[in-house]
């Protein structure tokens, strides 16, 4: 955790305080926003404007994003300011374009317990946390989890990659220019 040392504890708090108290009110907006549309929609609409909060609070540190790599090391501090510091884990496998975090240790998993939330719906909430974060951090990446600690597994790993750029084909027809378009990746 030496990365997080470069943020003061009062910002850290800070922080931590804000994104909570943001919290009901970006939900509250996104169900507004929503109007009758499925939970799904809500966490959708809710969750990005909760990433950008944290984003932009969080941008006074410069921590680059550019690569994989960097993307998953800005995650780890807002999930270690957000969430605590029990968050715990291991990198499995590093490049510029793919990181693999082994998740070992979970608050969020705790909390859910402790309180008698759902174990899938805990793994939901903290999918698409990560997910808007991810995106806020560098749309060119994305997010992915297998395992998952909240639903029995010993770990949770988290996969940030670059997205798969799409690849456009088409059927050329001499009198009609291209007939048929196709998009792979999307």
């Amino acid at each position: 955790m030496d990365h997080i040392r470069n943020i003061p504890m009062e910002i850290r708090w800070r922080i931590a305080a804000r994104t909570l108290t943001f919290l009901p009110l970006a939900f509250a907006r996104a169900f507004r926003e929503t109007k009758g549309r499925s939970y799904g929609a809500v966490r959708s609409a809710a969750y990005p404007e909760i990433a950008r909060e944290i984003a932009t609070l969080l941008s006074s540190f410069h921590f680059p994003a550019t690569n994989a790599a960097e993307v998953a090391h800005a995650a780890d501090i807002i999930s270690t300011i957000v969430f605590s510091p029990g968050m715990e884990g291991d990198p499995v496998e590093i490049s510029h374009e793919r990181v693999i975090f082994r998740i070992k240790e979970c608050p969020v998993n705790e909390v859910s317990r402790e309180t008698g939330i759902a174990p899938e719906m805990a793994r939901k909430e903290c999918e698409a946390f990560y997910a808007a974060m991810i995106a806020e951090l560098n749309p060119a990446y994305s997010v992915a989890f297998s395992g998952g600690i909240c639903t029995g597994s010993e770990f949770c790993d988290m996969t940030v990659a670059r997205k798969e750029a799409p690849v456009w084909s088409g059927v050329r027809d001499a009198q009609a220019g291209i007939r048929g378009e196709t998009v792979k990746g999307e």
